[in-house]
Formats: C-alpha cells, sequence, structure tokens
C-alpha cells in the first residue's frame, strides 16, 4: 500500500508541474509586405525571380524587368535596351551578369543600366548548349527561350 501512494504522489506531483508548465502555442507572426505597381513594381503579373549575388532582387514582368534593393524598385524596360518587354526567364551566370530572355530575345544586362541588347551580344557569349539557353519557335516564328540555366562550368 504504501509503495503505491508513494506512486500516485509522484504521478500527481508530475502532472502538476507539467499542467503549469503549459502556455497555449500562438502561431508566429512573419513580416511580409505586398508590393505592387503604387510601389514602383513595373507591372503585376511577375513571371520570374532572382536573387543576385549582391542580394538585389528581379522580378520579370510583362513590361520590363523591377530590381528591388529592399527599399525601392528601378525598372528597365524595351526603352532601356531590353529586347522585348515581356520578360520570360532570367537568370545569372558566375561574372555576376544577368542574363534575361524575352518574347522578342536574349539581353544581357552587365550591370545596372548597361544592356546589351541581342543585336550587340557576341555570339559566342551566350551559353547555348543542351542545358543551357533553348532557343525555340514561337508562332509566328519568333525566337522563344524555353529555358536558361547554369551548368557546373558556369556557361
Amino acid at each position: 500500500m504504501r509503495q503505491s501512494k508513494k506512486e500516485f504522489r509522484f504521478i500527481l506531483i508530475l502532472a502538476v508541474i507539467c499542467l503549469l508548465g503549459v502556455t497555449p502555442a500562438r502561431p508566429q507572426k512573419f513580416p511580409f509586405k505586398v508590393y505592387s505597381v503604387s510601389d514602383g513594381l513595373a507591372q503585376s503579373q511577375v513571371n520570374c525571380i532572382l536573387q543576385d549575388r549582391h542580394g538585389y532582387m528581379w522580378f520579370g514582368t510583362s513590361y520590363g524587368v523591377s530590381r528591388f534593393d529592399g527599399r525601392q524598385f528601378f525598372n528597365y524596360s524595351k526603352s532601356h535596351g531590353l529586347a522585348g518587354n515581356e520578360v520570360i526567364r532570367m537568370t545569372a551566370d558566375p561574372n555576376g551578369d544577368i542574363w534575361i530572355g524575352t518574347n522578342r530575345g536574349i539581353s544581357l544586362l552587365e550591370a545596372p543600366g548597361v544592356i546589351l541588347p541581342p543585336d550587340r551580344l557576341p555570339v559566342e557569349t551566350i551559353p547555348v548548349h543542351s542545358q543551357g539557353l533553348k532557343p525555340g519557335k514561337a508562332p509566328g516564328g519568333l525566337p522563344r527561350i524555353r529555358s536558361m540555366t547554369l551548368d557546373r562550368w558556369g556557361a
């Protein structure tokens, strides 16, 4: 009998300690901000997203590319040298340059504000291979970019 009283007391004390130590679980609230055209985004429909090695976020939209530095957007469009306004794919190479595939061809953003349109790109710099830029044909015979990736050699 003594043994069962000791066990009962132990279990009772353990249960009280556990119940006193339990606090209701609350979900964490993460900071979340929705950006829109009114904040400076080029267009509300985002087709692709890229983060470069400097931490900038790049958003490919149907009206160009928007670079976000954490505070404000900087927009690049056909008037800045992009081959076309509808950005379909983006990728960064080991040099930090950003390859931008649009509905009208490929552009190379060497540095913010320095865009080489397709007619000024040296052919040997375009990494076309089985796992890289894959040109195709869009309706009407226009070139189309299906995918843009870098292989382990950085090409």
